[in-house]
């Protein structure tokens, strides 16, 4: 019986070490960047987009959202996730109705980066394409592991095309 067991928790050491050593090979830094097109115009998509305190109206990962003022003294808000993660980004790059970049600011967590939003009208104004650019970095070889192989690097921003597009009553298709 013993023996048995010494040979499973050797499996099982020998499994997650595999998965630290594959993760561990994959780079920490990564860029996605997923397109799709909305009925709505530009400034629609703008208005709930660039309100970070509208979160809560359409991602469902988002318990609430409140301005601060952060360690550096520049204005930036804190999410409160459903999952017990309080993020705090800071609005780095703001071009009213064209571009609209987040950026996480505490380093306390396993990821970061930025998440870029850009708006280009289509159809004589009457809809949007909206590209989602995330460049982040996971700290965790084991996540960059599951990030690869499991869940995809573009999961996080298919995921909110898609919950935009609900918001709006949209089924859309992200793209490259």
């Amino acid at each position: 019986m013993l023996k048995w067991l010494g040979g499973v928790v050797f499996a099982l050491v020998g499994f997650v070490g595999g998965l630290y050593a594959i993760g561990g090979m994959e780079p920490a830094e990564h860029v996605v960047s997923r397109k799709a097109t909305f009925s709505k115009p530009p400034a629609v998509l703008w208005a709930l987009l660039s309100d970070p305190t509208q979160q809560t109206k359409w991602r469902r990962d988002v318990l609430k959202v409140e301005p601060v003022t952060l360690p550096s003294g520049a204005q930036g808000f804190e999410e409160q996730w459903r999952n017990g993660v309080k993020l705090l980004t800071e609005i780095s790059v703001i071009e009213p109705g064209r571009k609209l970049q987040s950026r996480v600011v505490n380093g306390d967590l396993p990821f970061g980066g930025t998440t870029t939003y850009e708006f280009l009208a289509v159809g004589e104004g009457t809809g949007t394409k909206l590209r989602v650019t995330e460049r982040g970095f996971i700290r965790s070889p084991f996540m960059r592991f599951f990030t690869k192989y499991v869940f995809g690097y573009s999961s996080s921003v298919d995921g909110v095309l898609h919950l935009v597009g609900l918001h709006f009553g949209e089924n859309v298709t992200p793209e490259e």
